[in-house]
């Protein structure tokens, strides 16, 4: 099994609504970034979990443990 994408994982604690600015200041911060091998879900695994194969469902394998405190990913 090849580990060859980085799934780089975000943390949304710094972003925040500012009355006085009216809209949300701070940024996503960049909490680590691991390892892992993505595939596509599988017809079969598909119907079964999720009820259709119209979902683009992926599998991820990460090489390490996830980070404690994230609120989203991305990978390529």
């Amino acid at each position: 099994m090849r580990f060859d994408s980085v799934i780089k994982f975000y943390s949304e604690k710094g972003k925040h609504y500012d009355p006085k600015v009216h809209g949300y200041v701070g940024g996503n911060q960049l909490v680590s970034e691991i390892m892992a091998n993505v595939t596509d879900l599988g017809t079969t695994r598909s119907v079964q979990i999720l009820g259709s194969i119209n979902q683009e469902a992926k599998v991820l394998r990460l090489l390490n443990p996830e980070p404690p405190d994230w609120s989203f990913f991305n990978y390529r």
